[in-house]
């Protein structure tokens, strides 16, 4: 039998000029500490994660 897990997310994603904002910070963090992954990562507050 093959199951599949499933998993969610319950996030809230700032608004447009707070997300431009925080952006800025992490490309200033990560030319600072050479951390590319810190540039691929969305602006969002994870308030849940369940399966």
């Amino acid at each position: 039998m093959n199951e599949s897990i499933n998993e969610y997310l319950l996030v809230i994603q700032p608004h447009e000029d707070l997300i431009e904002k925080i952006i800025a910070i992490k490309k200033g963090f990560s030319e600072a500490y050479q951390c590319e992954q810190a540039l691929h990562l969305k602006p969002q507050i994870t308030l849940i994660k369940f399966s």
